[in-house]
């Protein structure tokens, strides 16, 4: 009896479109659309009846959750920075980067 060996193609695509979405950070809305779809497809991949590539499936689940964050502040950087004229907004990234925890 021969085990055939088949991918799961819902965590390879999960891992993939995760991987797209932190390339594409500075562009938010795509980033967030890939970073969404890539976590919606890793829980796909790990629900699968293919138990192969699960490792792929939760990295695909890690990364896009990465990816909405890195998103996220992206959006709200850019609604900061474009609210305000140049000199308030480095103001603004300036008070924000102070008022951070890590800083």
């Amino acid at each position: 009896m021969q085990n055939e060996w088949k991918p799961n193609t819902k965590a390879l695509a999960a891992m993939m479109c995760s991987c797209a979405s932190l390339l594409c950070c500075m562009q938010w809305m795509i980033s967030l659309l890939l970073a969404v779809i890539g976590v919606v497809l890793g829980i796909l991949g790990l629900r699968d009846e293919n138990p192969n590539q699960e490792d792929a499936a939760i990295a695909g689940i890690v990364v896009g959750v990465v990816g909405m964050i890195v998103a996220i502040v992206v959006a709200v950087l850019y609604i900061i920075l474009s609210k305000n004229t140049s000199e308030q907004g480095l103001e603004a990234v300036s008070m924000l980067v102070r008022s951070l925890p890590c800083a």
